[in-house]
């Protein structure tokens, strides 16, 4: 969404270049700083609209996503997770055609295991290992640490073209506050934008509330999301959401509170500042195997499918239609389509619904029960 707005709201600034009411002519360099502030502008915007959102106590409209809307959306979203991998794993760039290409087999074979070791260590070793150490074990850093050292000493770019990271740049730019000008050409798709992240991050801390059993504060995810984006507006950054592959990670790591986050942002500075050059050759692959097998437990959701179909067939429906419309279209359309049809099935149910007026009957005993007026009406 964040690039489409920056395409067109490009074009248009372009066109009015031509006629030299806004910027001069457009070299490489102008036209990256264009984007650049097409960017942080929106970002700006979202955020703003995502804090006034928190302040009108919108936070009940996130009401509507139930369970089964949940469930069938996050798993609609791990098949797209999981597709967007399969490019990395067979180590070859897919283009929009029709016709076969060739895969890297010496990339998709250790890709291939990989992924069988890492699930069998995470699957029947790591339980065993946690009956007697309570600290996690952090098997997917090991497996990023041991590809790149393999890739290091044996130069798998060079020898086996195997697709690495390649160059990082270390540094922070500069922070510079955002164009106010171009809001008026990035509300539209600044709405779009804060309405789905919001929607989207509510849906993943539900799914994992529920799994952990505790409570999150809708509201305060209001805010939290709104003030982040309006900070990071002053670097050039997309407007950001919640990632299911990286969030997967993290909870299949083990994560219980916000010191993990604490924690890897310091990492994550540390590469940016220090240790980027150092991983440049990874394996980009090794990366793709990591999120793969955090995918298992989005995948196992779809044998709710059994227990709802038991249970309640609108629930089941609900669970099916969420998922398809998740998996044929995209993240986006999937969640309408499910929020809708969960929509219409409760307005059929209400108009549907069988309404019997009950009265009071009596006997000599003195005893009385409640039964159908209108099937007792003369003993009523």
């Amino acid at each position: 969404m964040a690039g489409s707005c920056n395409l067109r709201v490009s074009n248009i600034l372009e066109s009015k270049t031509s006629n030299g009411s806004l910027i001069g002519d457009l070299d490489d360099d102008i036209r990256m700083d264009t984007s650049i502030a097409i960017l942080t502008s929106l970002t700006l915007c979202v955020g703003l609209i995502q804090i006034a959102m928190a302040l009108l106590r919108l936070d009940f409209l996130t009401a509507l996503l139930s369970d089964q809307i949940i469930t069938g959306f996050t798993t609609g979203a791990a098949v797209h997770v999981f597709t967007a991998q399969l490019n990395k794993i067979l180590g070859v760039a897919l283009p929009r055609r029709v016709i076969a290409g060739y895969a890297n087999w010496f990339t998709f074979a250790i890709s291939l295991a990989t992924i069988i070791t890492l699930f069998l260590v995470k699957t029947y070793v790591d339980p065993l290992i946690r009956k007697r150490c309570r600290i996690p074990v952090p098997y997917d850093l090991f497996v990023m640490i041991i590809g790149t050292i393999v890739s290091a000493v044996a130069n798998l770019q060079g020898r086996f073209n195997v697709k690495v990271i390649g160059y990082i740049p270390t540094g922070m730019p500069t922070p510079a506050f955002p164009d106010v000008s171009l809001f008026g050409y990035v509300l539209g798709d600044a709405l779009a934008i804060a309405i789905v992240s919001l929607v989207v991050t509510v849906s993943m801390g539900k799914l994992f509330a529920k799994k952990h059993k505790y409570e999150i504060d809708v509201r305060q995810e209001f805010y939290a999301m709104g003030f982040m984006e309006a900070l990071t507006s002053l670097f050039p950054v997309w407007p950001s959401s919640t990632a299911l592959a990286r969030t997967l990670v993290y909870e299949a790591a083990g994560t219980k509170t916000q010191l993990a986050t604490v924690f890897s942002s310091a990492l994550l500075l540390a590469v940016i500042f220090f240790i980027g050059p150092f991983v440049e050759v990874l394996p980009v692959c090794f990366m793709s195997c990591i999120i793969i097998v955090a995918l298992k437990g989005m995948f196992m959701q779809l044998k709710s499918i059994k227990i709802l179909w038991r249970m309640s067939k609108s629930d089941c429906a609900i669970f099916v239609v969420s998922f398809a419309a998740t998996v044929l279209y995209d993240v986006i359309e999937g969640l309408m389509i499910g929020v809708c049809f969960a929509a219409a099935l409760l307005v059929y149910a209400i108009l549907s619904a069988k309404v019997v007026e009950i009265g009071r009957l009596s006997h000599n005993e003195g005893q009385s029960y409640f039964q159908p007026i209108e099937k007792y009406r003369q003993e009523l």
